[in-house]
């Protein structure tokens, strides 16, 4: 089990730059957000590589981003500047918040060679033109993305695409039922990995592990925490938490289980597009999404109850405007319905002594 978990520690923790020469036979196509649909990428024969916070300070974005600007983006657009993302073919963009989109016109500006494309994808998911318009405009991507491969993107080479990444969702799904037989580091770098590797090698290494962890007893139990967040890029956190004895058993983060939530369904026979679009309309929502009959907070307690949490910890990335204006509402739920939680406000250098200490406080009230 061990050398399966090295190798997807070393995924996430190995430079970009050094992407081409691990995977030499692949062409990488570059993402930032789990909204992006990889099926289609992955149908015109690249490779897609979600894009994740650097450990460096991101000082070559700023000539270009507000220091307000989330650390995500703004160590993006460092790491291309200063060439680590030469490997990339292009960079595709999801319209699900601002920065995002302002991001795109300025890779366009400084990188006028790649490919760079922006899939806006509805926001308002209750309305009747929501899976029309999506249907629409996950077409006109797959059309400009075979424009640029030079080869068309057929609907089987799609069905191919969906069944390898429907695989890796269900994979992950079985992980993410034995977290109790892992550390939350070692299963945080089992979907990063995934994020980063071809999906070909990765599925196979998935597929062990899961046997693996299947023999093996449950760690000793702590704390049974719910971690709530966009992305989780640095260790920091999951490395305290496993220190401190508790134990991750669920989430709802971007770099979590919204990754692989809901497979695509109903493509056997049917349009792949449509079964796409659909999966986009069911998967857990972030915050950038609106659905009239669904409240982040409900959802959340459900969560609570069915992984019988102990409390939640919000990882919150300061200056993710979409995440912070939610937080306040759930928040609002958590505590009229007495669930305990815990707000840790995120930047890109951590302050490892301030984050255990709050942690280690929290825990403490949870086990009195």
């Amino acid at each position: 089990m061990e050398p399966i978990l090295r190798t997807f520690i070393t995924a996430n923790e190995t430079p970009y730059r050094s992407w081409a020469e691990r995977y030499p036979d692949r062409q990488a196509m570059g993402y930032i957000c789990t909204y992006t649909p990889e099926e289609v990428i992955q149908a015109a024969g690249f490779t897609p590589v979600r894009l994740r916070t650097g450990p460096e300070l991101p000082t070559q974005a700023e000539a270009h981003l507000q220091t307000f600007t989330c650390a995500l983006c703004r160590s993006a657009l460092h790491q291309a500047l200063r060439g680590d993302l030469a490997f990339l073919s292009g960079l595709i963009f999801p319209h699900t918040c601002d920065t995002l989109q302002v991001l795109a016109d300025v890779w366009r500006e400084n990188f006028p060679e790649l490919f760079v494309a922006t899939v806006v994808q509805p926001l308002n998911l209750g309305l009747s033109s929501a899976r029309p318009y999506l249907v629409a405009e996950l077409q006109r991507f797959r059309q400009s993305l075979a424009g640029f491969s030079g080869q068309p993107i057929s609907d089987d080479s799609l069905r191919a695409s969906i069944r390898l990444h429907n695989e890796t969702r269900r994979l992950l799904s079985q992980l993410d039922d034995q977290r109790s037989h892992t550390t939350a580091r070692g299963f945080y770098a089992a979907v990063g990995a995934s994020m980063v590797m071809p999906k070909e090698q990765f599925n196979p290494l998935a597929a062990e592990l899961v046997e693996l962890l299947s023999e093996k007893a449950p760690r000793q139990k702590g704390p049974r925490l719910i971690l709530v967040g966009p992305v989780l890029d640095d260790s920091t956190v999951l490395d305290i938490i496993d220190d401190l004895g508790a134990c991750v058993v669920g989430d709802d983060l971007c770099t979590g289980s919204r990754y692989f939530d809901q497979p695509v369904a109903g493509t056997e026979g049917g349009n792949p597009i449509e079964a796409l679009a659909d999966r986009y309309l069911k998967r857990q929502r972030c915050p950038t999404k609106y659905g009239p009959h669904w409240q982040r907070g409900e959802h959340l307690l459900e969560l609570v109850e069915e992984r019988k949490a102990d409390g939640l910890v919000f990882t919150l990335q300061k200056f993710c405007d979409p995440h912070a204006f939610d937080y306040a509402i759930v928040k609002e739920t958590l505590d009229v319905a007495g669930v305990p939680n815990l707000l840790l406000e995120l930047e890109h250098t951590p302050a490892v002594g301030q984050l255990r200490t709050r942690l280690e406080a929290f825990l403490e009230m949870l086990e009195a």
